[in-house]
């Protein structure tokens, strides 16, 4: 999320930039649907100032993994007591609850400090009064297919953390009676949305682009460099998942019916 807004913040920097500055609106899915909603808050002309500032100093407040997630088997432990309620969710005493979390929320880690604080900073009153157009999106667990919210919809505050449930990492998110998960599943590169509504010039903010740093041009210098093989593995195939099969399908489309 501070890497989408660092991105923003370059654009708003360089003045031979000026021309994308003051985006009228925002098309968020997963983390950045965070972003989308903290920074719809802000009208248009507000957005290189008040508003990155604002979302900055909601990803300031985050310290630590307990910040976002927890214990599953801490859910309904006394809100005052701090020290039980933040305890920390991925390690390998709590891997029974971690488990069981698993089998019976659909995520392993309870996202509710990080919902609150997310809850805590972002109002939908604000959002609907700054004349910012938003669109989130996230994917219902019953039917498969992109639920999209916008800034006049009552769940907006919902749909933006329905959009980053990374499950099974978190539980997924519930609204309206419907679960939802992770909208990257579904528009993990929003490009068409945001043409559909409208827009005329599209910034995307890749949080995985495929370059040279991802590539592995030498398996055995990899081995005799003594790294994680596996985790530089796993770094290539979301980087080439995310650029072959989100983006530049995303952009074919767009071409397609935006000659």
């Amino acid at each position: 999320g501070a890497y989408e807004l660092g991105v923003l913040e370059g654009i708003c920097r360089n003045d031979s930039l000026h021309k994308y500055r003051n985006w009228s609106m925002i098309v968020g899915t997963s983390i950045g649907a965070l972003n989308a909603g903290a920074l719809a808050q802000y009208p248009p002309e507000e957005q290189c100032t008040k508003a990155i500032q604002a979302a900055q100093a909601f990803w300031d407040t985050i310290k630590a993994p307990e910040d976002v997630w927890v214990s599953s088997e801490l859910a309904d432990v006394d809100p005052g007591d701090t020290k039980t309620s933040r305890e920390p969710c991925l390690t390998g005493i709590r891997a029974m609850s971690m488990a069981m979390a698993f089998y019976r929320r659909g995520g392993v880690c309870d996202p509710k400090p990080g919902r609150k604080a997310f809850e805590f900073a972002v109002k939908k009153e604000r959002i609907r009064q700054s004349g910012m157009m938003l669109r989130v999106v996230a994917t219902s667990l019953a039917t498969g297919l992109p639920k999209w919210w916008q800034e006049t919809d009552e769940s907006i505050i919902e749909g933006c953390e329905a959009s980053g449930a990374i499950a099974p990492l978190i539980f997924p998110k519930e609204v309206d009676g419907v679960g939802y998960i992770d909208g990257g599943f579904v528009a993990n590169t929003p490009i068409m949305k945001a043409l559909e509504e409208g827009a005329q010039t599209v910034i995307v903010v890749e949080l995985n682009p495929m370059s040279s740093n991802t590539l592995i041009p030498s398996l055995p210098k990899l081995y005799a460099a003594d790294e994680d093989v596996g985790l530089r593995i796993l770094e290539f195939e979301a980087s080439l998942m995310q650029q072959r099969y989100f983006l530049e399908h995303e952009l074919q489309m767009a071409c397609q019916r935006f000659p």
